[in-house]
């Protein structure tokens, strides 16, 4: 079995992240969906909730796919030896991610000291233009129809009932 680590803040998560799943779940055995929570940045939703949101998408999406999410505060290699993993997915969307994760490419294989590859898949075209950020900044504005143009619908009216 060939099991593949794919993590991100998933802040909130965008179809962008779940175009990335549904191929990465084509191309591993297994895919383990790591939620990072890093004291270093604000978040608009808890890890927790993000972790529940993750597995409720994958249920729906991908019943029956063996797929596993859950909460990672440290690095992602540190996880990935231990849980002996040694790929890790990652989505593109353009130049300036390319860039970004190409560095993180080589931060990561600094800290390894076991062979952990990182597979780059570039994004749908249709969701290059995509971010939480983008999603975050929309909902702040109060912009919660847009938001659902890059985000789950039911995200999206959660957050703006105030129930997330």
């Amino acid at each position: 079995m060939i099991p593949a680590i794919y993590a991100g803040s998933f802040d909130p998560v965008t179809f962008g992240h779940i175009n990335i799943i549904g191929r990465a779940i084509k191309l591993f055995d297994q895919l383990i969906i790591i939620v990072g929570d890093n004291t270093d940045k604000k978040y608009m939703l808890d890890q927790v909730t993000r972790v529940a949101i993750l597995k409720s998408l994958c249920k729906k999406n991908w019943k029956g796919m063996n797929i596993q999410i859950m909460g990672w505060n440290g690095l992602i290699v540190d996880f990935a030896k231990e849980a002996q993993i040694n790929y890790c997915v990652r989505g593109i969307r353009s130049g300036t991610d390319t860039d970004y994760e190409y560095n993180m490419y080589c931060v990561n294989s600094d800290l390894s000291d076991f062979y952990f590859e990182t597979v780059w898949l570039p994004c749908d075209p249709k969701f290059t233009h995509v971010s939480s950020s983008v999603v975050r900044h929309l909902v702040k504005l109060g912009e919660y129809e847009m938001a659902k143009k890059y985000s789950p619908p039911f995200i999206i009216d959660e957050i703006k009932e105030g129930r997330l």
